[in-house]
């Protein structure tokens, strides 16, 4: 790919369901992260709308790992990941939590209090991927989304579910769910998100897409987005 020739509507969007940073509205991906894209889209002189395809985490990670001029978004920037991708970031900062049922009495006052409980995740999410390296004997089930993931907790399939604290809040109230009823109990990780390029992607078309998204972070529009979507 030549840089001097790629737009960057040109490019293959992926991401995955996660409300409110990306998630399907009819027809459309919308959210802050898509939002945000089609406003560094706009930044960059360009009126077409991105090509967003939105599937299973594990799905579109593999994806922009494999095909040429793609990228994957919102995704936690961790050292594991970082020379598999060229970086745009940021999006947003994240913290990525253990949360449990307040009824049910869990208490986790150190990694090794985690070998007591089951714990869902999102599969090859960085929480998934964080848990499995520690090195412990952890109960972990992954899934696919975050809705079996609730609904297991409340069955009491897991004791734990791994997610990012501020989604979580926005997932509940979306639901009409009083958030009340769950409780972080355990801080994972605090990680900076951000849009991932398959290496294929010149350097230089990266470097102008993270131009452009510094200099949308600096306007009113930006500040509108994060009041819709992540108040």
């Amino acid at each position: 790919m030549a840089a001097n020739t790629v737009r960057l509507d040109q490019l293959q969007y992926y991401t995955e369901n996660y409300y409110p940073y990306n998630y399907q509205k009819g027809d459309t991906v919308k959210g802050f992260s898509a939002d945000l894209l089609r406003l560094v889209l706009k930044s960059s002189g360009t009126q077409e709308e991105p090509h967003i395809h939105l599937q299973p985490w594990a799905s579109s990670f593999r994806m922009v790992q494999t095909k040429p001029g793609s990228v994957l978004f919102s995704v936690a920037r961790t050292p594991e990941r970082e020379e598999h991708f060229h970086w745009a970031c940021p999006i947003d900062e994240v913290r990525f939590v253990l949360v449990g049922r307040r009824a049910s009495g869990v208490v986790v006052k150190s990694l090794w209090d985690l070998q007591k409980y089951t714990i869902g995740t999102i599969a090859d999410d960085v929480a998934d991927k964080l848990l499995k390296s520690m090195g412990l004997a952890l109960d972990i089930e992954s899934a696919t989304s975050i809705d079996h993931n609730f609904t297991r907790l409340d069955n009491g399939r897991i004791d734990l579910l791994a997610y990012e604290a501020g989604c979580m809040r926005n997932y509940l109230r979306k639901r009409g769910i009083s958030p009340d009823k769950y409780e972080s109990v355990y801080l994972l990780k605090v990680v900076p998100i951000c849009y991932a390029f398959n290496p294929s992607v010149p350097l230089a078309v990266v470097e102008r897409f993270e131009k452009e998204l510094s200099k949308v972070r600096k306007t009113p529009e930006f500040k509108q987005l994060r009041e819709r979507y992540l108040k």
